[in-house]
């Protein structure tokens, strides 16, 4: 069983992940049901919030560069 520090520092590994963009990572918690499992289980709950905001926020940007590739200038002179 890890102590209190090695459990600290795997979740703030977890978090620092998080941070960069990597949602892959996760953390299953103990059936101690203590402090630890209870930040555990948050940090699960955020990561996949993180995920779906993500995904929108992609889909949202692939939209947006979607319509500016299909920009046309009309010359109505035609010069």
């Amino acid at each position: 069983m890890e102590d209190s520090y090695e459990k600290i520092e795997h979740i703030n590994q977890i978090l620092f992940e998080l941070a960069t963009g990597n949602f892959d990572v996760a953390c299953e918690p103990s059936d101690d049901r203590n402090e630890f499992d209870a930040l555990i289980v948050g940090i699960n709950m955020l990561r996949e919030e993180l995920r779906a905001s993500t995904v929108s926020k992609n889909y949202l940007q692939s939209i947006y560069n979607g319509i500016i590739d299909m920009l046309i200038i009309v010359d109505i002179k035609n010069d």
